[in-house]
């Protein structure tokens, strides 16, 4: 085997093909280094321009120390496999492509880059690259590992490990137009506002893990930006860190995935300044910290979040829906579909509607703060077990409406509406027997309005049969009312004897009766 040699900038200018200082050999081989300390493309270390084409690189050492390692322009075409490529200078990437119809495919190989802006990967202005196997590791502020600038340039990666270390240095990053895809990677930023994949991408069976504030999983962050993944695992560490963030693009749509956050205001799902529809489907999320939520709206602009079989775990703030955002009277709509959660609706601004469709449940209470709007539909299949006293605006039920009688309400209701209750349905009250008093009121709902009626009442378990707005449970006797100033409230009037007990009270009026007779004869 040749002695490995060093030599200075590699370059395919065209058809001509020469390599720097070096004439032990016109091109290297495994094992060579390729080294440059020059600025400008004469820093490049391997250049390929002017519809050059190099294939079959292998195990080249490739170092710059003031400019990016591996350029290829000009419709030009770079392959190779088990490299080497160090960038040591500001602004100094790993390998660039630039230009429509210039390509660079990696396999098995190593890049690392130690500036300020110094990319991993970067395609610009319609390039592609591809690769697979890959390990890409940054260490400078704002160097990411994957770029993929302007409209019509792609990045593919298969089976591939992305790591930056610092701020700001996202691990992919789709810009407008252009977009990422990748199967089998393995993503983590350890800077502050270093997201894990930003802007147009797509991931497949992938793990992300941020460890900054501000460091959201997913992050679709401007107008034209859309995010989609499937079986992905997605964690995040750092306060404001969520899940996944839609900051004015287009939306996200994320498939048979998990997401977990720890910390402060790491919401699962955010949504500021959007006009995009956000789709989760069979995921899992799992959020550690007391003013975390489920999904959170701070809009400007309207946006919707459909959930569909959706888990969540809220550890701390117990919130499924936070809205936050002072800026505007914009309208955010939560569908909740064919998932059964347990969590709080709180909302502080604007128009909100949170929709339970598809058999879906929601356990907690609504807090409806300021001047905020929120409306509660729950349709036919689906159910809300209301755990605490609760605010909203309109509630419209054609499903199940659950509630747990307290001594809270007989002084306050527990659903207070500031507008219109539609009722339909089922009502389903629970209570324990010590409350059961003759006399006790409980106010059920209290609206400006109240239209219709529930179709079935259940007590502790039972249906019950309303005569004229009565009805019997076991001993006791209740009143259920619907008023004309928008009340709904359920009394006990009565406890009805058992008939042991009538036949013991008709037992003994019949001895007194006796006892009497037998005087008057006396």
């Amino acid at each position: 085997m040749a002695q490995a040699v060093t030599g200075g900038q590699f370059k395919v200018d065209g058809s001509t093909v020469t390599w720097a200082g070096q004439s032990t050999r016109p091109q290297p081989i495994a094992g060579d280094t390729i080294s440059t300390t020059a600025t400008g493309t004469n820093g490049y270390a391997v250049y390929v321009l002017n519809s050059g084409s190099f294939a079959g690189a292998d195990g080249w050492i490739i170092e710059t120390q003031t400019a990016s390692s591996i350029v290829v322009s000009g419709s030009s075409y770079f392959s190779g496999s088990n490299l080497s490529v160090n960038a040591d200078s500001h602004s100094a990437i790993g390998a660039s492509v630039s230009g429509t119809g210039s390509m660079l495919n990696l396999f098995a190989s190593t890049i690392e880059t130690q500036g300020y802006g110094g990319n991993g990967l970067q395609a610009n202005f319609g390039a592609i690259i591809t690769g697979s196997n890959l390990s890409i590791i940054t260490n400078g502020t704002n160097a990411g590992g994957v770029i993929a600038n302007y409209e019509g340039s792609m990045v593919n990666l298969v089976s591939s490990t992305i790591k930056t270390m610092s701020q700001g240095a996202a691990g992919l990053r789709g810009g407008d137009y252009a977009g990422i895809t990748g199967t089998n990677l393995f993503i983590t930023t350890s800077g502050d506002a270093a997201a894990g994949a930003a802007g147009n991408v797509s991931l497949v069976s992938s793990t992300i893990e941020t460890k900054g504030n501000d460091a959201y999983g997913l992050h679709a962050g401007s107008y034209e930006n859309f995010i989609t993944g499937s079986n992905l695992s997605i964690s995040t560490s750092g306060d404001r860190a969520y899940g996944i963030r839609d900051d004015g693009g287009y939306g996200a749509i994320l498939i048979s995935s998990t997401i977990h956050t720890t910390g402060s205001d790491a919401h699962g799902i955010a949504m500021s300044h959007s006009w995009a529809n956000t789709i989760i489907t069979d995921c899992e999320c799992i959020l550690e910290h007391a003013t975390a939520a489920l999904v959170c709206a701070a809009l400007w602009g309207s946006g919707d979040v459909t959930l569909i079989n959706v888990t969540a775990n809220t550890i701390g703030s117990g919130n499924i829906f936070l809205n936050d955002n002072s800026d505007g009277a914009w309208e955010t709509t939560l569908n909740i579909n064919q998932s059964n959660l347990t969590g709080n609706l709180l909302t502080n601004y604007n128009p909100n509607i949170v929709n339970l469709a598809d058999s879906s449940t929601l356990t907690g209470k609504s807090t409806q703060n300021g001047i905020s709007v929120l409306d509660v539909t729950i349709d036919a299949t689906s159910q809300w077990t209301v755990t605490d006293i609760s605010t909203l605006n309109d509630l419209d039920v054609t499903g199940t409406l659950s509630m747990t009688l307290s001594t809270t309400m007989l002084s306050d209701a527990l659903m207070t509406l500031s507008g219109i209750a539609t009722l339909g349905g089922t009502l389903e009250l629970s209570a324990s027997l010590d409350l059961l008093e003759i006399g006790n009121l409980f106010i059920l709902i209290d609206a400006q309005s109240v239209s219709n009626d529930f179709e079935r009442i259940l007590f502790n378990g039972t249906e019950v049969t309303l005569s004229g707005g009565e009805f019997e449970w076991d001993d006791y006797l209740f009143a259920y009312a619907v008023t004309d100033t928008g009340l709904v409230t359920l009394e006990i009037i009565a406890i009805i004897p058992e008939p042991a007990t009538w036949a013991l009270i008709l037992g003994g009026l019949g001895v007194l009766g006796y006892l009497q007779r037998m005087r008057r004869r006396a």
